[in-house]
């Protein structure tokens, strides 16, 4: 962290993930040993869901969920406009027809309503992505799923730690989650497919691993999309955390919450007890200068960036049509996220909240 500044994020980690990894790195065996085996299982018990299989990263996880549901060729999924591009990267790459639509206004999720108008004939998935850590109104998601048979895979890999109605976001379809070093828990890289049907956690393992149910024996063409036991160590010490962790971010968000009242910006919508966000992110929209509030809190030696800048259609990757959706457009013009993490104090929350409210442009 460089002196005197706010960085957008920090990293949890402490002398526990130290003596984690260095444990694993005396062992000699730093893959293939039990330190996976035994994430998975202390995940699946925390998110109450079946089996849990670890993969090398978020988009490993979410690509080899589709790849195990049969999704692929000649049909559609149905996401959202406004996320990381590779929330349908991974559609694209299991050779599927992303279909992007409008997001909610207040929330930046999957909007059910223009779910409901996009499912068509060729349909046969949905991937809600729980955005900045926010779940998605997961009734109207399910529901609309049962009405037309499709497949859910949660994009949860913002979430781990939120909850809607009481349930882990990630255990209502099959669940994907990422441990890139941003996340609320990480390990630099890293992911998992959480799963309550043990056929496809086995098509999982298979695809993680060249195609392999069993060694020297490859029942499909598959790729190395494996976790290490170095990687698996440090997760765990990080998941003993996790309550704690996502405590402390709520507590700081309920002070943002609190200090940006003042201030011409929109703030996220706060948690009730249907949907409580882990707040992966503190995410505010500011309807006018948004360059120039960055500005001004850069010179104040506080980062933020913006997640995220462009809707996926505008990406230049993007092989689809990029007809404009004037809510994730709308989005993509004044999100800006404000540091928050564990570590953050209060005192430096006062600051940036003081520095936002004198400094955030007014409506007219």
């Amino acid at each position: 962290m460089e002196r005197g500044r706010i960085p957008i994020a920090w990293a949890t980690h402490g002398p526990e993930e130290a003596e984690a990894a260095r444990r694993v790195v005396l062992s000699g065996q730093l893959a293939g040993g039990r330190e996976v085996a035994a994430l998975e299982e202390e995940l699946a018990a925390l998110l109450g869901v079946r089996e849990v299989v670890a993969v090398a990263n978020g988009t490993a996880a979410l690509e080899l969920a589709l790849r195990a549901l049969g999704i692929g060729p000649g049909d559609e999924v149905i996401t959202t406009s406004f996320s990381f591009f590779a929330t349908a990267a991974s559609i694209l790459n299991v050779g599927a027809t992303p279909v992007l639509v409008d997001v909610d206004p207040t929330t930046g999720n999957l909007d059910p309503r223009a779910v409901a108008d996009a499912v068509g004939p060729r349909t046969a998935a949905l991937v809600p992505v729980h955005l900045y850590g926010r779940p998605c109104d997961m009734d109207a998601l399910m529901a609309l799923a049962r009405r037309h048979g499709l497949a859910v895979i949660e994009d949860a890999c913002q979430a781990l730690g939120a909850r809607y109605a009481g349930r882990p976001a990630g255990t209502f379809g099959v669940g994907c989650f990422s441990f890139h070093g941003s996340k609320n828990v990480g390990c630099g890289e890293g992911g998992a497919v959480a799963v309550s049907d043990h056929t496809v956690a086995c098509r999982i393992r298979a695809l993680r691993n060249h195609g392999s149910e069993r060694r020297h024996v490859h029942t499909r063409v598959a790729s190395n999309l494996r976790l290490s036991d170095l990687q698996a160590a440090v997760l765990r010490v990080q998941l003993t955390r996790l309550d704690d962790i996502t405590r402390r971010r709520q507590r700081l968000a309920s002070l943002y919450d609190e200090l940006l009242a003042p201030a011409a910006v929109a703030r996220p919508p706060t948690n009730d007890p249907v949907y409580a966000s882990c707040y992966h992110l503190y995410t505010i929209r500011v309807p006018r200068q948004r360059g120039q509030l960055m500005e001004i809190l850069d010179r104040a030696g506080v980062e933020t960036r913006v997640h995220y800048p462009r809707p996926i259609y505008r990406q230049p990757a993007w092989p689809g049509r990029r007809d404009a959706l004037p809510n994730a457009e709308r989005m993509a013009r004044e999100v800006l996220s404000i540091p928050l993490y564990p570590a953050l104090t209060i005192a430096q929350a006062r600051r940036i909240a003081r520095i936002v409210c004198g400094s955030a442009p007014r409506r007219d």
